[in-house]
């Protein structure tokens, strides 16, 4: 791999982590306007973003939004 292509897959990846985020706050939204608590919250996201994003990152999105 050379050095472009090494460049280009990270700005990749960190777009990919950025959407991602994006994707988590408003479905973490979502979920509160439906009425779900902190703890049906947290585990939607863990289920559904795990594998993109790390627990505490999620546990902080879910807190402050």
């Amino acid at each position: 791999m050379d050095k472009l292509e090494y460049e280009m897959n990270r700005v990749a990846e960190k777009a990919a982590k950025k959407a991602s985020k994006k994707d988590a706050i408003k479905a973490i939204q979502m979920l509160k306007r439906a009425d779900y608590d902190f703890d049906m919250v947290l585990r939607e996201i863990l289920q559904s973003y795990g594998d993109d994003l790390p627990r505490a990152e999620i546990k902080k999105i879910t807190k402050k939004d």
